[in-house]
């Protein structure tokens, strides 16, 4: 019966299973029709996401690689989105321009203020200051749109004066919710370039009877010239706003770009600003934009900006900029500033620096500080104008090196940021920075280079004027002599000076001056009128010039002196330039050529011990009146033919030394000199005898001056000798003997040829 039942049931089904899939398939179709076109196409196309290749994206720049200080670069991005995306995308720009450091920490790029363009859709720019980064979010960018521009610009600086080239590069990234395109990147090289360096000038035009119309100038635009963020806290942060006139500023701020519904203003016109935001939420984004008002009305508006609010610490610390720091300001090796600072007020010290001038801060803290950042911040009134790292010179002291810029006061600050995200500034002193000491020509106003300029201070406890020494100048020099531009680049510490200047050619003069922090207290312009038929100031300048030689020379002298390497050399080169002009002093004595040195020492080495006659051929040649006569050319032949074997000269006492190497029972010998009759003579080999040797004068020859001078000449032998061996001996106790022997070697084979050489000349033939 079970059997009968399953079968009938499986019949049953078989018959209605065409019927029911027919019906199935009728309301599907019916329920797919009852959707909209545009809910149909979303159900498709939610199966196959879009890739990188329905997307467009390129980065570029101006095509500049290698760019110095106080350059703008400018750079594109190109992006879009093909049909073949089939969709809308909520697209995210982001460039990155923190890969910018130098080797001393300090960023060498800034952003330039409104120079990033919107993007698709009205987009503005995000800018963060703390990540160095800029943002452009595009809620909806449909598929379709192609070849978007946005553009932005970047600004070389001169935070980092260095010789070293920096590597800087700047990437940009697009992303949407389905892919991230791959990063790009545009790798450039900074170098800083002293020649681009503007060299600041006061005015020293003389005042003029005729009154000079005031041009008429148009305002500048109002514009925003720096933005920065100087604290930050969980709660709170500063704004500091900077403008090229007056103005008056706001701030919007929240905690979206799009709902800017907080604000805060100032109420005076002022070219630099500080706004406090209050009442944040700690580690929360923020962003702001600031409307700048000028006098007239009219108003600029910025980027927007972002930050984060410093995360709230569980723990309570120290802060690094707290406690009993100190601070130093030195410029190679005069100290400027020194001076211990107070927490809860701002430093009143003073440093006074002129333009374009190399310095260093050194930043010593109470207590080791913990993982944190620091910078130097030295601003003046037009905001930021210089941010320079403070490098780790060991556990609690920073080191930042820095360079002054135009004439003018400046505030310098410590700027520090730690890994919560907190920002604190102290203000460690005040920085006047004024021209240098400048000469000119009293009716031109040409600058006046090679001026003498001497320097005095005034004494209180004396009450006079005395000159500055090297101890109160340091490094510098005390007289000094002004460069091309007729400028002399001294640093004084503030005081009471006097300077006497005076230049060939000109009247000299004398001025007082004050080095101080008020207006008025800088290094004077002295004009010298020229005047060329003053003798007695031609006659103190010829004397001051000497002096200052004299004393150049002695200060030279003393340097050189206090170097060990300088005076071993020195001591070598005097012991060697003794012996050898003793050996020279001996050649023009004797008239023994160099050459013919050895031969000469080793025959009366051999005579020594009765050897030489079996190893040289001795001779002496005479005038028929028994005279010697010297320099006479030897030449040495075959007996057969005219082959040269050797020559030889005789000495002042007519002599000669041939080595006896000769293999032939009899040689030629031809003897010539001016004044004398040629001898052809032939000599055996064996002969042990000294050979006497007469040659005829055949005219009356006069002594050249050059014999005379040799002869002369050669009558400081004996002294030069003496004064090399004292001069060893004297060296001995100071260098030893290791050093000193090899120069007494020398100088007793020098005795030992001169010994031998008076023996030969007292010997009778």
């Amino acid at each position: 019966m079970k059997k009968t039942a399953l079968l009938f049931l499986i019949y049953i089904l078989g018959i209605l299973y065409p019927f029911l899939t027919s019906q199935f398939s009728t309301l599907n179709s019916v329920a797919f029709a009852q959707l909209d076109p545009v809910e149909r196409d979303l159900s498709i196309s939610a199966s196959v996401n879009p890739g990188a290749s329905d997307f467009q994206f390129g980065f570029s720049s101006d095509g500049r690689t290698n760019v110095s200080q106080d350059q703008e670069l400018f750079y594109q991005i190109t992006y879009g989105a093909s049909e073949s995306a089939g969709f809308t995308t909520a697209t995210t720009i982001t460039v990155d321009f923190s890969m910018d450091r130098a080797p001393d920490g300090t960023h060498v790029l800034d952003y330039v203020l409104g120079s990033a363009s919107n993007a698709y859709g009205g987009a503005k720019p995000v800018v963060n200051f703390t990540n160095r980064r800029i943002t452009w979010t595009i809620p909806a960018l449909p598929a379709g749109i192609m070849s978007q521009t946005i553009t932005f610009k970047l600004r070389t600086n001169s935070n980092y004066p260095g010789t070293t080239a920096v590597n800087f590069t700047t990437s940009a990234n697009m992303s949407n919710q389905y892919i991230s395109m791959p990063q790009q990147t545009i790798t450039q090289t900074y170098k800083f370039d002293p020649s681009l360096v503007p060299t600041p000038r006061t005015p020293t035009l003389q005042p003029t009877l005729i009154p000079t119309p005031t041009p008429t100038t148009t305002p500048a635009t109002l514009q925003i010239l720096n933005v920065s963020i100087n604290a930050n806290s969980p709660t709170a942060a500063t704004i500091a706003v900077t403008t090229n006139r007056p103005a008056k500023q706001t701030i919007r701020f929240g905690t979206s770009p799009n709902a800017l519904d907080r604000l805060v203003q100032t109420s005076q016109f002022s070219r630099y600003s500080t706004l406090d935001l209050t009442n944040l939420t700690p580690g929360t984004i923020y962003y702001f934009q600031i409307t700048a008002t000028g006098r007239d009305g009219l108003t600029r508006t910025s980027d927007i900006f972002t930050f984060t609010s410093a995360q709230k610490s569980e723990t309570q610390t120290q802060p690094a900029l707290a406690g009993n720091n100190a601070v130093a300001i030195t410029s190679g090796e005069m100290l400027l500033l020194s001076t211990v600072l107070d927490e809860n007020k701002p430093s009143s010290a003073f440093a006074l620096l002129t333009t374009n001038t190399d310095y260093q801060l050194a930043y010593t803290f109470g207590h080791i500080p913990t993982l944190t950042n620091f910078e130097v911040i030295v601003r003046n009134q037009d905001g930021v104008f210089r941010t320079v790292h403070l490098t780790a010179h060991d556990a609690q002291t920073h080191i930042a090196n820095l360079r002054s810029g135009g004439a003018g006061m400046y505030e310098i600050f410590v700027k520090q940021t730690d890994e919560k995200g907190n920002i604190g500034e102290q203000k460690v002193a005040y920085l006047k920075v004024v021209n240098p000491l400048r000469v000119l020509e009293k009716e031109t106003n040409v600058p006046l280079s090679d001026a003498r300029i001497f320097l005095l201070y005034f004494n209180p406890q004396t009450q006079r004027f005395e000159p500055l020494t090297q101890e109160r100048l340091r490094n510098q020099k005390n007289p000094s002599y002004t460069d091309m531009q007729g400028e002399a680049r001294i640093i004084l510490l503030p005081g009471r000076y006097r300077v006497e200047t005076s230049a060939l050619g000109y009247d000299s003069t004398s001025v007082d001056f004050t080095l101080g922090e008020k207006e008025g207290q800088e290094y004077p312009s002295i004009y010298l009128e020229k005047n060329f038929f003053n003798m007695m100031a031609l006659i103190h300048f010829i004397k001051d010039w000497l002096i200052d030689f004299y004393k150049g020379f002695q200060d030279m002298m003393q340097m050189l002196t206090s170097s060990i390497r300088f005076f071993n050399s020195m001591a070598t080169l005097i012991l060697l330039s003794f012996v050898l002009l003793s050996f020279l002093l001996f050649r023009l004595r004797t008239g023994i050529r160099w050459q013919h040195l050895i031969p000469y020492f080793l025959f009366h080495f051999f005579a020594l011990a009765n050897r030489h006659k079996q190893t040289f051929l001795h001779g002496i040649i005479l005038t028929e009146k028994e005279q010697p006569v010297n320099n006479v050319r030897i030449d040495v032949m075959k007996h057969a033919d005219t082959t040269i074997l050797t020559h030889i000269d005789s000495n002042q006492a007519g002599k000669f030394h041939l080595r006896n190497t000769f293999t032939e029972p009899y040689i030629k010998i031809l003897l010539t000199k001016d004044g004398f009759h040629p001898l052809e003579m032939m000599v055996p080999t064996d002969t042990r005898e000294l050979i006497v040797i007469r040659m005829r004068l055949h005219s009356q020859s006069k002594t050249p001056f050059t014999s005379g001078s040799e002869h002369l000449a050669g009558e400081f032998f004996e002294l030069f000798i003496f004064l090399s061996l004292l001069i060893e001996l004297f060296f001995l106790f100071a260098f030893g003997a290791a050093r000193t022997l090899p120069f007494f070697a020398l100088s007793l084979i020098n005795l030992l040829l001169w010994l031998f050489y008076q023996w030969e000349h007292k010997r009778k033939s």
